[in-house]
């Protein structure tokens, strides 16, 4: 994990067709993905777990 308790960072989400990549503050790098479990139209909440600052979050919706 590179995000480190209680530092704030940024987080990027792109929503593709088959899945969700993010990407976090420390060096822009690609960190992770997962496939949709569900329609990402019907997606209302995102939940950060851990001891962390969120600064801000982009979501961008890629067709």
């Amino acid at each position: 994990m590179p995000f480190e308790d209680g530092k704030p960072f940024d987080l990027h989400l792109l929503v593709l067709h088959n899945e969700y990549q993010g990407q976090g503050q420390v060096n822009r790098q690609y960190y992770y993905s997962f496939a949709h479990r569900i329609q990402p139209s019907s997606v209302k909440l995102v939940q950060v777990w851990r001891d962390i600052r969120l600064t801000s979050v982009d979501v961008i919706y890629i067709k």
